[in-house]
């Protein structure tokens, strides 16, 4: 099913999950008229009853998420502000229930976008440059990351990322979101732009995908300036055990 809204321009990047249906010329404005209907309908993620509580453990730099058993390095300024106390890494179900929605601005959207995705249960660690939310995020700079371990299989997730992902950037930002889809890489990215009073900026959250062993992985990084290379090592750093 899908709801609709008619547009004169098209002015941002389409979703896969969107369809245009061309309405001709208006008879007003002797513009071009399209249609762009966007599913109303979500992707349900649900998590059986004996589906087991992901951990993690950090030992040095690295943390190792089970299952499906994996490792992967994060910023050593990351490190550094975990041992100084700054609440920037949360690894146990009472510590990542603390963040389980976002708060304060930037992290209020962060959250609505990986909540509407993902099942909050699935998620085995929140990381970043700061804290989280009102109170421990110092500035919009940062990065901020999440690792989801899921039953599903990687289409049925990957789905829920074009659909609910691009309903909630929606509802969020209709006229400045754009989602980018990689099926090969098993990258996807949402965007949309905050402004807030005086400044704002483009806020992106990536999602790579990947299958591993019997679960589907999710590495989820929600930032605002050009991170790539702080992301691109963390990914590199991504082992199997």
């Amino acid at each position: 099913m899908f709801g609709g809204i008619t547009l004169l321009l098209l002015l941002f990047v389409l979703p896969c999950s969107a369809q245009v249906i061309d309405l001709g010329i208006n008879e007003d404005t002797g513009l071009q008229e399209i249609r762009i209907e966007l599913p109303n309908e979500r992707v349900e993620l649900s998590l059986p009853a004996d589906f087991p509580d992901p951990k993690a453990a950090i030992q040095g730099a690295t943390i190792t998420v089970t299952p499906p058993g994996i490792r992967l390095s994060i910023p050593e300024k990351w490190l550094e502000r975990y041992k100084q106390g700054r609440n920037n890494i949360h690894l146990s179900k009472q510590e990542r229930e603390k963040v389980r929605n976002g708060s304060g601005e930037w992290d209020l959207e962060y959250g609505k976008i990986v909540n509407s995705i993902f099942p909050f249960e699935a998620c085995a660690l929140h990381a970043g440059g700061e804290g989280w939310g009102s109170g421990e995020s110092v500035s919009y700079g940062d990065v901020q990351m999440r690792v989801y371990v899921l039953p599903h299989d990687k289409m049925k997730v990957v789905e829920s990322i074009k659909t609910n992902g691009t309903l909630a950037v929606y509802d969020l930002s209709a006229e400045t979101y754009k989602t980018k889809w990689n099926d090969e890489d098993g990258r996807y990215l949402l965007s949309i732009v905050n402004w807030y009073y005086d400044y704002g900026g483009t806020a992106h959250v990536l999602i790579h995908c990947i299958r591993i062993k019997d679960w589907t992985v999710a590495v989820v990084f929600m930032y605002c300036h050009d991170r790539r290379n702080e992301i691109n090592a963390i990914l590199d750093s991504l082992t199997i055990e």
